[in-house]
């Protein structure tokens, strides 16, 4: 009987314990909703009938309607990329994801004038560094002003250059040179993980950036 009667205070407290958390949980997901702003399912609907309500084209309006917006446009990015063609980017009514869609479409259609139709200043500035990336023209990147586009775009042209940083290199010539070795044997390096390579970088500064992008050395040799 007193077995029994443990197992149903034991059970009482184990029923009280889940309604405590389930209330806990009720209160902590209303508070995120109340300061971080977490939209409800009403809220996302509305926001894409919106979106869709905006497309001039009718057929394209009514398969928003019947994909969601979210689905729609990532077909139209997608077509713009596989036909090449700017047009597709043209009928995304939202200015971000418009930009975006040039930006992306860049990428196969190198042309000047899909970044010219970005409307973002910033968005405006990656396609550019992307062309210039694309362009093969060493020197060119160095006019990127922020230093991590500028290394995008110095790495891009090694990796996509016949033969890679030991056909470019040698190539170049001064500091451009330096830059590519840099770039290259580091890039090198961290794949193997090699540390004679690091040696290799030109400058005293890199080679210290290389050991530094590599697990410490456990029998000390470098």
């Amino acid at each position: 009987m007193i077995k029994k009667k443990n197992f149903i205070i034991m059970i009482g407290i184990v029923a009280l314990i889940l309604i405590v958390l389930s209330v806990a949980f009720w209160y902590y997901y209303a508070r995120l909703e109340k300061f971080f702003l977490i939209p409800k399912s009403n809220d996302i609907i509305t926001t894409e009938v919106t979106e869709c309500n905006l497309i001039s084209d009718m057929a394209e309006k009514k398969s928003c309607e019947e994909e969601g917006y979210a689905a729609w446009q990532a077909v139209i990015k997608f077509q713009a990329s596989n036909k090449k063609d700017a047009k597709f980017c043209e009928i995304i009514p939202s200015g971000v994801e418009r930009d975006i869609c040039f930006l992306e479409l860049v990428n196969v259609v190198p042309d000047p004038q899909v970044c010219a139709r970005i409307s973002d200043s910033i968005l405006k500035g990656d396609c550019s560094n992307n062309l210039l990336a694309q362009s093969n023209d060493f020197t060119a990147c160095k006019t990127i002003q922020d230093a991590g586009d500028r290394h995008y775009c110095f790495e891009k042209i090694i990796i996509s250059y016949d033969g890679g940083g030991e056909k470019l290199c040698p190539s170049l010539s001064g500091e451009d040179m330096n830059i590519c070795w840099e770039i290259y044997y580091i890039r090198e390096a961290v794949s193997r993980v090699d540390y004679g390579l690091c040696q290799k970088v030109p400058t005293v500064a890199g080679i210290k950036n290389c050991l530094e992008r590599l697990p410490p050395d456990s029998d000390g040799d470098t």
